[in-house]
């Protein structure tokens, strides 16, 4: 685990345990609360952060928020028992539906004895913190569940797995919303970006993953067939291939 200063408020947690996929943990410190974002794989990866937020920041009570419903961004709610959870409320659902299988495929890679815990307020299109300055909201595009979370006094957007390296990863059949969701991301008023995986991110990465899911929609794939998007992309045409059978 390596946190990072981001801004006055912000620490980013950047765990390397999925070999040379590094995931990020983003908490907000607030007025009255520690904002967690996305909870990684188990209770002992968040013994750590908050170890490190009580030494240094004080007994705030915790606030989890779940940007979509990934087994590598949920496992450690359970870390928060008494603490509010909040996500989309197809997260929920979601985990309900596939949280127990995803924790059986997946298992060999929990931190600690896993328990799965579902969010506890649910929204549908937002939530406001107004006096910590935070907002929540659903960005359909990895998944139909995914939400981003906005720090409105530090500028510091927090996009979970809607932007990935090199090429994103595509878990959901609506890819004209996914552009949508991208090009509001371009045209917000941020000053620092934070994806799930690979931290802190230029614009241009979000330009990037725009120009490779509209080249999808298209089916024009020459430029992603080779090279370092050659392995994502083989595994977005299967995904994409199993999605169209449940239409």
């Amino acid at each position: 685990m390596k946190p990072q200063q981001i801004g006055t408020r912000g620490i980013l947690f950047t765990f390397y345990e999925l070999n040379d996929y590094p995931t990020s943990v983003f908490v907000i410190i607030g007025k009255s609360n520690f904002f967690i974002c996305d909870t990684f794989l188990g209770p002992l990866a968040m013994d750590g952060v908050k170890k490190y937020l009580r030494l240094n920041y004080g007994d705030n009570p915790f606030i989890v928020f779940n940007s979509h419903h990934h087994w590598d961004h949920i496992w450690g709610n359970c870390a928060f028992p008494e603490s509010l959870i909040i996500a989309h409320e197809a997260c929920r659902e979601t985990i309900q539906k596939e949280g127990a299988s995803e924790l059986e495929r997946n298992g060999e890679l929990r931190m600690g004895d896993v328990k799965l815990v579902l969010p506890t307020l649910t929204f549908k299109d937002s939530i406001h913190f107004p006096d910590e300055g935070l907002l929540f909201s659903h960005s359909p595009g990895h998944t139909e569940d995914s939400s981003s979370c906005f720090d409105e006094m530090e500028k510091t957007l927090f996009v979970g797995d809607n932007v990935e390296a090199p090429i994103p990863y595509l878990a959901h059949k609506d890819l004209h919303i996914y552009v949508k969701t991208l090009e509001e991301y371009l045209e917000m008023d941020s000053k620092t970006i934070i994806a799930g995986h690979g931290g802190v991110i230029e614009e241009s990465l979000i330009e990037r993953n725009v120009a490779y899911v509209e080249a999808f929609m298209r089916n024009d794939m020459e430029l992603y067939e080779k090279g370092a998007c050659e392995e994502v992309h083989r595994m977005n045409n299967q995904a994409w291939k199993e999605m169209m059978k449940k239409k």
